[in-house]
């Protein structure tokens, strides 16, 4: 008869808090940090092209969905 393997070390979640994790978390949070800043320079640019007189450029920039 087969000898029964043992799962209980088998683990299908990861623990991201995990120091193996540590380093693709960092990137993730840097990418998210840069996508944002990405996106607040285009709303100013945004701003600057349209009309800084108003803030109804920024209500038009905010106002799409992606």
């Amino acid at each position: 008869m087969a000898e029964k393997e043992d799962y209980s070390d088998f683990n299908f979640y990861p623990k991201y808090n995990d120091p193996n994790f540590r380093p693709y978390a960092i990137a993730i949070g840097e990418l998210a940090l840069a996508w944002n800043g990405l996106h607040d320079v285009l709303g100013r640019l945004f701003w600057t092209i349209v009309g800084k007189s108003n803030y109804a450029s920024l209500a038009v920039w905010h106002s799409i969905k992606a």
